[in-house]
């Protein structure tokens, strides 16, 4: 079978942005599995980075989605037992409720601010309501496919009931028809959009006296629905909030008023209402800002459930459970056999379609051989022996020269006349002193192993540091990390299926064109590694640029300048490790409790992680003393960074610990704080910094 002349991942952008046919055709209903709270009754926050499933998932309660698969003959991804639902929803990016904060005067008062919350309120309560009768009537249409969960002969009772709740302020009172309701609400909605764009002066004045109050119409219309028997009794009725995150993005001093805007949203969940389940999109942000007015927080498990997509795709100790592996899978073949009008390409389930398009990883040995081509490269070169013993140096050239038993680790094909991987992990070993803090290292105290001899180190202490020794190989030769394969792809993809589909696009571009100049098209097959390694640092290049120009509190510009130090200063370490001491220092780790005195770093490193430009998990520390301290984190680059900044992806071994001094310095030197390059003044409850 030939391959296609277009790109089955030309459109990177995850299902929630397509409709219809092209939905059903390209969904995967991989993690619907996996995540049973979502369709079931209560209040559930799904967090995550920009592009790793939020929206795709909550694009299944839209009634038109489940009618593309009824008219595809397509079972619907949601189980049959939580099918019973009637849903509404907004995307707060899209949908122009944010427009309101334009109205936000200079100088504004906190009657100001009350007053555009109220009608920010009013603003969302009808859009919800508007939305939900949208559902209602293309369930009404397609009577088909929800006929256990509406009844078409009771639109007039639900019209009737809902028209007199007190809700409205009177608003419906004259409404006789669906109809008419819909172009009463439509009316509303136009005046407020007209209003927030400038395009009147005020609002009427019967819009001013009847703004109603958080969550209490949409409620009040699903409890209509059912009491009039519209909707079944035993349904369950969602509130979709999307990009809840947009309201932390705004400058002061409109930053004032979306913080109150906020504070409305999260009241509707804590008010715990058993009338409608609300689920909240947003980014990784710290469950601290979820409070309502008043100040009080809500209330994990009582209130809400987080689902964190981030943390549900995460690779754990066991790499069977890992489930962005098989999400990765699904969605390739789904895009792939959506493009192919014939079928897709045989393929077997020990080796997925997405293992036979990239083939695998190399080993540390090959990516060796395919850095270091040059036969005729001197060990010093490469590896610093200056300060070994003569006995050293002769057994360190010996292992380069494959001249040991090391050597049996190499591939038994292998034509490579050297060895420089195990020569750098030789002379590592030598350097180090066996863990005894403050002894003289082994080149002085002890002879090195006999020529015959296996590796005196262990497997472990060998795994842990073959990334650094790469990388120290690479730097001396002055050539570039490079990375092909599944393994590489998945692990660069950061368990974002939207970057993996990026990869996937541009390999599969690249290798069309270097394909377009063949008589004939070969085979679905292994993508060669040459087109591979330069998607990849095409991709690396694009997201980092791509990451500066994204918005936050601050910019992605300025993250990205703090990023850059950063990673360029543990780069310099890492090169620097000529005994492989610290091989985990491809990221770093914090006390919460020391950082959160510098509010600014703290808030400049949790926007970092909420854009996705870091990785950010909690760990146990290898420091008894800091579980009196408190907890700990640790941050790495975003996986599909570590090519741009020339690092290594493996997270082995602890990361190197900092105080928050250390992370300061590089933001002020990245002007990445307020105030940064002007002197600055120290809160009391700060320490003092010692910069130097």
């Amino acid at each position: 079978m030939s391959i296609l002349n277009t790109n089955p991942f030309q459109d990177p952008r995850a299902a929630d942005s397509l409709n219809g046919k092209a939905y059903v055709r390209c969904f995967s209903p991989f993690l619907v599995a996996h995540l049973p709270e979502v369709f079931a009754q209560g209040n559930v926050i799904l967090r995550g980075t920009i592009g790793c499933g939020k929206s795709m998932i909550l694009r299944l309660f839209d009634p038109k989605v489940k009618i593309a698969y009824f008219e595809e003959g397509v079972e619907f991804p949601v189980p049959k037992s939580q099918q019973m639902f009637i849903a509404t929803g907004v995307n707060l990016s899209k949908s122009g409720v944010l427009d309101i904060v334009q109205r936000m005067p200079s100088g504004a008062t906190n009657e100001d601010v009350q007053r555009l919350t109220a009608i920010f309120v009013d603003y969302l309560n009808y859009w919800l309501v508007n939305d939900l009768l949208d559902s209602c009537e293309q369930m009404i249409r397609k009577r088909e496919c929800f006929e256990d969960v509406i009844d078409t002969a009771r639109v007039d009772d639900f019209v009737a009931a809902v028209v007199k709740e007190d809700c409205w302020f009177g608003y419906l009172s004259e409404c006789t028809t669906l109809k008419a309701v819909r172009e009463r609400i439509d009316k509303r909605l136009n005046h407020l959009r007209s209003w927030a764009n400038w395009n009147i002066d005020s609002l009427d004045k019967e819009v001013e006296q009847s703004k109603s109050a958080i969550g209490e119409p949409v409620a009040c219309s699903v409890v209509c629905m059912k009491r009039s028997g519209l909707l079944a009794s035993d349904s369950v009725a969602f509130v979709r909030i999307d990009q809840v995150e947009e309201l932390l993005h705004k400058d002061p001093p409109q930053y004032q008023l979306t913080e109150e805007f906020r504070r409305h949203i999260y009241r509707a969940l804590g008010r715990r209402d058993g009338r409608v389940s609300y689920r909240i999109g947003t980014r990784n942000y710290d469950s601290e800002i979820l409070s309502m007015p008043g100040g009080r927080k809500l209330e994990e498990s009582r209130d809400y459930v987080i689902r964190d997509f981030d943390a549900v795709l995460r690779r754990g100790e066991n790499p069977k459970d890992w489930l962005f592996k098989g999400f990765a899978d699904d969605v390739f073949s789904r895009r792939l056999s959506a493009a192919l009008p014939d079928g897709l390409p045989p393929y077997s389930s020990k080796r997925s379609l997405c293992r036979q398009f990239f083939g695998a990883s190399p080993s540390p040995q090959v990516l060796v051989g395919h850095i270091i081509v040059k036969q005729d490269t001197t060990v010093e070169a490469l590896i610093n022996v200056t300060d070994l013993s003569a006995s050293w140096k002769n057994y360190i050239r010996a292992v380069y020269d494959r001249r040991t038993g090391l050597s049996r680790s190499l591939p038994s094909d292998s034509s490579s006349r050297i060895d420089p991987l195990n020569a750098a992990l030789a002379c590592a070993w030598a350097k180090q002193n066996g863990g005894h803090l403050g002894q003289p290292p082994r080149h002085e105290t002890e002879r090195p192993p006999k020529l015959e001899d296996k590796a005196p180190w262990t497997v472990w202490w060998q795994k842990e540091r073959v990334s650094l020794a790469i990388l120290q190989l690479a730097a001396s030769h002055k050539q570039k990390l490079i990375w092909w394969g599944t393994e590489d792809v998945l692990a660069l993809s950061s368990n974002n299926i939207t970057l993996f589909l990026s990869i996937c696009r541009e390999t599969w571009e690249l290798w069309l064109r270097d394909l377009r100049s063949e008589t004939s098209l070969p085979g679905f097959g292994e993508v060669p590694l040459t087109v591979q390694r330069v998607a990849i640092e095409n991709i690396s290049k694009r997201w980092h640029q791509n990451l500066s120009k994204q918005p936050g509190r601050p910019g992605g510009d300025v993250r990205i300048r703090f990023l850059d130090r950063v990673f360029a200063d543990l780069r310099i370490r890492l090169r620097n490790d000529e005994a492989m001491r610290y091989p985990g220092a491809n990221g770093f780790s914090v006390l919460l409790d020391e950082v959160a005195q510098f509010p600014e770093l703290k808030r400049l490193l949790d926007e970092c992680v909420a854009w996705g430009d870091l990785e950010c998990v909690e760990h146990t520390s290898k420091n008894p003393a800091d579980k009196i301290r408190g907890r700990r984190f640790k941050y790495y680059a975003n996986s599909i960074l570590v090519p741009h900044y020339q690092i290594y992806q493996a997270h082995t071994k602890e990361p190197r610990y900092v105080r928050p001094e250390e992370l300061l310095k590089h933001a002020l030197s990245a002007k990445a704080l307020p105030g940064a390059g002007e002197s600055r003044r120290r809160t009391p409850e700060q320490p003092e910094l010692n910069l130097d």
